[in-house]
């Protein structure tokens, strides 16, 4: 999980309203990159009454001594997560089993005794299994230059967003008379055509 996680201890008894955004659409990832992890909060985390904030919180107690929680969700990926080179996913900062699920990367060795290392075979056998064909994705958020020179997304969504660029480029043909050219509205004087 990327992102920042947080716990916060109450001092005094309180009342919490806030709303949280981000929750239910993460930021996408570009190039077959995979989206980021939503935002979370939670309140009176670790109890056995814990508040999950939906939307959000309009005035919930919360007493001195318990704890609130908040998970601020990391940014979309760039490419795609499997070609990532396994040299480079035990130098960065994840976990062993962040490694193995979003990486694909497969470490063996100790944490505590720093003797982790990649086990190529096993990497190998988790990416080959993974590399299945992928059908139907919606947000690969994959860009092309379309003739206006605009970037818009090719697979899901993007419908709107190359309609609204076609349009604009027919309102921006050159004024020759040709279709597409607005006809020009003479200005208004006083409330009168000049």
């Amino acid at each position: 999980m990327c992102g920042s996680h947080y716990e916060k201890e109450v001092l005094v008894d309180a009342t919490v309203y806030t709303y949280v955004v981000g929750m239910h659409h993460p930021m996408p990832g570009i190039a077959g990159g995979r989206p980021g992890t939503p935002n979370e909060l939670v309140i009176r985390y670790g109890s056995a009454d814990p508040y999950r904030v939906e939307h959000t919180a309009d005035h919930v107690p919360i007493a001195a001594g318990e704890r609130v929680m908040f998970d601020y969700g990391g940014g979309g990926g760039c490419g795609d997560p499997l070609d990532r080179e396994p040299h480079a996913v035990l130098d960065e900062y994840v976990s062993v089993p962040g490694a193995a699920c979003d990486y694909g990367v497969v470490l063996a060795g100790s944490l505590e005794d720093l003797s982790l290392a990649v086990d190529h075979d096993a990497t190998e056998a988790l990416r080959a299994a993974r590399h299945a064909p992928k059908r139907g994705v919606l947000h690969d958020h994959d860009f092309r230059r379309v003739a206006v020179g605009r970037l818009v997304p090719r697979a899901g969504g993007g419908c709107s967003s190359r309609r609204r660029a076609l349009q604009a480029a027919r309102r921006r043909r050159p004024r020759d008379g040709g279709p597409g050219r607005r006809r020009r509205v003479p200005p208004r004087v006083q409330g009168l055509r000049v």
